[in-house]
């Protein structure tokens, strides 16, 4: 006790921190780097606009059909109507010239080693599909804006961007299953491992530590998954809902505007946890199993 006490106040003196506060602080102060990170860049931007948009339609298709005062409802649906088009048109800014990011993933993707698998097909032809999505969507912005002369063909653009978004949405569920069943795969040869060898002991306690901490990592970016698919779902209900498809009359407009508010909030906050966690171990795609981390 009293060496302790010695190294405590050593500490102490020297300045060192030994409050058990400093891991959340520092988790805190993490997520907001993270944040401000995210900002900086287009596609933050751009969730960050999304969810200003779909909430102010939630609250125009929402709040304001139980607006009493016909002339107090007319201004603010104009008010509400004026913010939600510049969100939209902030989103589209915030997309321009997008596409060649997707080229450049295709190229990447085509020049990987990698043998071809159904993963990597469905990856090529989501990112090909968000080069058709991104250029649409920004053709659709010029055609808004009198850039190009091309307004008899508006309707079937945006026809057309409404169609890539629901088979980009498509694509990424499928991505996205595959990627989940992989994930739960690897989970359950890890709890082999430890159900194989409970009466056993474990020699080389380094490994064993390793085999953990992979297991945690994979389970924590399985619940992630499960948000992506998530997401993926409500933005495809969302696109049958503006392409009209049979069986999209169910989906009202503010129904539709609670799946956008839920889907950006889901987005932006998948986004910060994706700088913020650990990345998942590599051991398992060197070639060796999983029961080769482990010393009996």
């Amino acid at each position: 006790m009293v060496e302790a006490d010695k190294v405590q106040n050593s500490k102490v003196r020297s300045g060192v921190q030994t409050s058990t506060c400093t891991p959340i602080g520092s988790k805190i102060m993490s997520i907001i780097k993270t944040f401000c990170a995210l900002i900086k860049t287009a596609k933050g931007k751009e969730k960050i606009f999304a969810l200003f948009q779909f909430s102010s339609s939630l609250y125009k298709h929402g709040f304001l059909e139980s607006e009493f005062d016909i002339s107090l409802k007319e201004k603010k649906t104009l008010y509400i109507n004026s913010f939600e088009k510049t969100m939209k048109n902030g989103r589209k800014l915030m997309k321009s010239f997008m596409f060649f990011d997707e080229i450049a993933a295709i190229e990447k993707h085509i020049s990987d080693n990698s043998k071809f698998s159904i993963l990597k097909i469905s990856e090529i032809s989501y990112h090909f599909v968000s080069m058709v999505y991104y250029f649409l969507d920004n053709l659709i912005w010029c055609l808004d804006n009198k850039l190009f002369p091309l307004d008899d063909f508006r309707r079937v653009i945006r026809k057309l961007k409404d169609f890539s978004s629901l088979l980009r949405c498509i694509i990424q569920i499928i991505i996205a299953y595959i990627m989940v069943k992989k994930n739960r795969a690897i989970q359950l040869g890890i709890r082999s491992i430890f159900l194989g060898n409970s009466c056993r002991v474990f020699k080389n306690e380094g490994k064993l530590k390793n085999l953990l901490f992979s297991l945690l990592a994979y389970r924590t970016e399985f619940r992630f998954m499960i948000i992506d698919l998530s997401i993926n779902i409500m933005r495809g209900l969302m696109s049958c809902q503006s392409l009209n498809l049979p069986g999209s009359s169910c989906i009202s407009h503010r129904f539709s505007a609670v799946l956008g508010v839920i889907s950006a909030t889901l987005s932006i906050y998948n986004s910060i946890n994706a700088e913020c966690r650990a990345p998942l171990p590599t051991h398992e795609h060197k070639g060796r199993k999983l029961s080769d981390n482990l010393i009996l």
